[in-house]
C-alpha cells in the first residue's frame, strides 16, 4: 500500500453524501487498496459546515 490520497472537506462531504464521484477513492481506501489522509483542519473544516448546515436547516 504505497499509494496515499489526500481528502479535504470537500471530499469528505461528497462522500457522506454518497456522491458517485468519489465512490471510487473512497472503495479503495476502505479496502485497503490504499491510504486515506486527511488533516486535522480539513476535518474541522467539515465539522464546522456540517454543523453550520444542521443549524440553518433547524431555523
Amino acid at each position: 500500500m504505497n499509494e496515499k490520497l489526500v481528502l479535504d472537506a470537500g471530499a469528505l462531504s461528497l462522500h457522506i453524501a454518497n456522491h458517485d464521484g468519489v465512490r471510487r477513492y473512497f472503495d479503495r481506501i476502505i479496502s485497503g487498496q490504499c491510504q486515506g489522509l486527511i488533516s486535522a483542519f480539513n476535518v474541522c473544516e467539515f465539522y464546522y459546515k456540517a454543523c453550520q448546515k444542521i443549524w440553518k436547516t433547524n431555523r
